[in-house]
């Protein structure tokens, strides 16, 4: 998973005004991702290509996202 853009103090190549984390994921089928977690950010998952599956269609702590197929992921905080 890789930091592409976020606030100042989360120290991201990209720096946002926004109180904002914004991940990359590129996974391949059957891969199991940990969503990083911030204090007061709700996760916000966006599927770019292909598919995955999300245990009971929520996200809560300690859920994980399962690639069913290889994945395009985009990922906001």
């Amino acid at each position: 998973m890789n930091l592409i853009a976020g606030f100042k103090q989360i120290g991201a190549t990209l720096e946002l005004r926004q109180q904002v984390a914004v991940y990359d994921v590129h996974s391949k089928s059957s891969n199991t991702l940990d969503i990083p977690k911030i204090k007061s950010m709700t996760p916000w998952l966006y599927v770019m290509d292909g598919g995955a599956e999300v245990d009971n269609n929520r996200l809560d702590k300690g859920d994980a996202v399962t690639g069913k197929d290889d994945t395009a992921l985009v990922l906001f905080l």
